[in-house]
């Protein structure tokens, strides 16, 4: 299998993450653990009524309209998953790549190897750090229980499904949006871009899959940034975003997936491909 490898990741150096516990569950790549969120989002009059609501309403509305409006976009991410049940944590950095059409890329550095791509109708993962015999190929979208391989999508989504949304003031540079180290042992150090970041929390309304909803998004651009995640399940699910670019050229051989000679590759869910 031929990978593209974007040139963003050469220049940049973090420190290595925990080893990988080969006997953890297989919860790093976020899309494993979120289901595809129904429903448009925020947009046209309904955007419009938002940014006259709320502060902490029209700051969700903001996001949505310039995560929309930038295309295609292009990052570094630092991702964490904490399972409280269990005792565990897992790290992971890499590159991101979105482009329209359910088209996602997230190309792990550490754990080498680790990836996960979609097509558009296809959502391809592959962990070798822990299985590497195995591919999941599952559909992207509602049909046939698909997931959600954009998580940013996926939280903007999710916010207008019966939260609180608040509002809760800046986070500068190296604070608790930028470093990780307000929101508990073990869930930093991450990369930053040294831009002041407002905090939104959304709080669900009553029992759901998840219990809290941090977003960190940016000024002037507003576009989301950080995400922290409390599912009813104890996970904690935490990625930031850094040296972000967006309407970006990108070729559609990126958003191919072509399973390794001797891997075995699962459906999950109903057939696709």
């Amino acid at each position: 299998m031929r990978r593209a490898v974007s040139n963003l990741t050469r220049p940049f150096r973090h420190p290595p993450p925990p080893a990988p516990d080969r006997h953890r569950p297989a919860v790093l790549i976020w899309a494993a653990g979120v289901a595809i969120a129904a429903g448009p989002g925020v947009t046209g009059a309904a955007a419009q009524q938002s940014t006259e609501g709320t502060p902490g309403e029209a700051l969700l509305a903001r996001a949505d309209s310039a995560y929309r409006a930038a295309g295609t976009v292009r990052a570094l991410f630092s991702q964490h998953v904490e399972n409280r049940l269990l005792a565990r944590d897992r790290s992971g950095r890499g590159v991101w790549h979105l482009a329209p059409g359910s088209r996602v890329r997230m190309e792990y550095h550490d754990p080498e190897g680790d990836i996960l791509v979609a097509d558009g109708r296809c959502l391809w993962i592959w962990e070798p750090s822990l299985q590497p015999g195995q591919i999941q190929v599952s559909p992207v979208g509602e049909a046939g229980g698909g997931r959600a391989p954009d998580m940013i999508r996926a939280m903007l989504d999710e916010a207008q499904r019966g939260y609180d949304i608040t509002n809760a003031g800046m986070d500068e540079p190296g604070g608790p949006g930028g470093t990780g180290a307000a929101r508990g042992q073990g869930e930093g150090p991450w990369p930053t871009d040294r831009q002041s970041l407002r905090r939104l929390v959304l709080e669900p309304h009553g029992p759901g899959r998840y219990r809290r909803i941090e977003l960190w998004i940016s000024e002037p651009d507003y576009l989301v940034r950080r995400i922290r995640v409390e599912e009813e399940s104890e996970l904690v699910r935490i990625v930031a975003l850094s040296h972000m670019e967006t309407g970006v050229a990108m070729p559609d051989s990126l958003f191919r997936f072509d399973p390794p000679a001797g891997v075995s590759v699962f459906s999950m869910g109903e057939p696709c491909g």
